[in-house]
């Protein structure tokens, strides 16, 4: 485990520099944007007429959203560290997994055919008429 997390550090990392080199070739004079991922900031540079106000919003909301994935991230590890602890849940995930997939595809295939090709308003004032008589 210890060389594969190894290897995940270097692909991160090398993803990292790749980010960053395209991000500042791809930078304009008046505002550029910088993301660290391994750190998980977003540093922009706001042009000279944007308000405080309006920047202090968007420092909140990334924030926000930042919280939120350090949130998500950590129920799908626990829920990771569950499923690969126990056989029975693994079992119970994938016969989940091949109903819902049944189902998904049983709903996409059984939707009822359109008998005229006119637009779907017309054709719904129309139908509407037609039952309200």
């Amino acid at each position: 485990h210890a060389s594969q997390l190894t290897s995940f550090v270097h692909h991160l990392q090398a993803v990292s520099r790749s980010l960053d080199t395209n991000a500042s070739s791809l930078a304009s004079s008046s505002s550029s944007s910088r993301i660290d991922i391994e750190a998980g900031t977003w540093q922009e540079s706001y042009p000279p007429y944007s308000s405080p106000r309006l920047r202090d919003r968007i420092r909140t909301g990334q924030q926000h959203l930042g919280y939120a994935i350090r949130q998500l991230d950590s129920i799908f590890s626990a829920g990771h560290i569950f499923l690969r602890r126990n056989p029975k849940a693994q079992v119970g995930a994938a016969v989940y997994l091949v109903c819902l997939h049944i189902w998904v595809m049983y709903i996409l295939s059984s939707h009822p055919a359109v008998p005229d090709t006119r637009p779907g308003a017309t054709f719904s004032l129309e139908l509407i008429n037609k039952t309200s008589i």
